[in-house]
């Protein structure tokens, strides 16, 4: 019997762990992709889509973006739900591979229906961590509080995500963020720069 197939397990182990080659967390990018949004407490799941990108400025600070349009067809009527986020955050780096952040974000959300049309304006503070791997692999967590008072949108929140790097310029990245009573979990293409 070959005692190759049982090295398989421990080459990938040292793939995904290695930090050898791993480089410094990614503060540019683009990234799109879909969305589903939950709000608990109900049967509705909109679908949609997300939009995110972040620049950094200089050695510290960063500007991020995101806006999500989420839709639900409900028994009588459509429900549309538009989010829009603009942050100005800094960061520092624990080690290579290892970054301490915190960001303070606008935030505005839009609801309509046939019935009726809101939008409120808010803000968010976050503080997060995003640690790069390895070459191939990426996470960030991020926990904060966030206040949106006529939308009833009021309290702690939080993100979690990684990002599977398919070369230098482009990654494939799952997320989950909750924020009140609103649940999201999306997939992004991202690309790099």
């Amino acid at each position: 019997m070959s005692k190759k197939p049982l090295c398989l397990p421990f080459m990938l182990l040292a793939w995904f762990t290695s930090s050898a080659s791993a480089a410094s967390p990614s503060w540019q990018h683009l990234e799109a992709g879909y969305a589903r949004m939950s709000i608990d407490n109900t049967n509705i799941d909109l679908d949609g889509y997300v939009a995110r990108g972040s620049i950094r400025l200089g050695d510290h600070f960063f500007v991020r973006g995101e806006v999500g349009q989420f839709s639900e067809d409900l028994p009588l009527d459509t429900l549309d739900i538009d989010t829009i986020s603009v942050g100005l955050g800094f960061f520092s780096s624990l080690n290579q591979t290892t970054d301490l952040y915190t960001v303070a974000n606008l935030e505005r959300i839009d609801t309509q229906d046939s019935d009726e049309n809101n939008d409120e304006t808010g803000f968010s503070a976050y503080l997060g961590i995003r640690s790069r791997f390895n070459q191939y692999l990426e996470a960030y967590t991020e926990a904060g509080y966030i206040n949106l008072d006529g939308a009833d949108i009021t309290g702690t929140g939080g993100n979690i995500g990684v990002n599977a790097y398919i070369n230098d310029h482009f990654s494939i990245g799952v997320h989950y963020k909750k924020v009140s009573e609103y649940d999201q979990l999306g997939a992004t293409l991202q690309l790099h720069f």
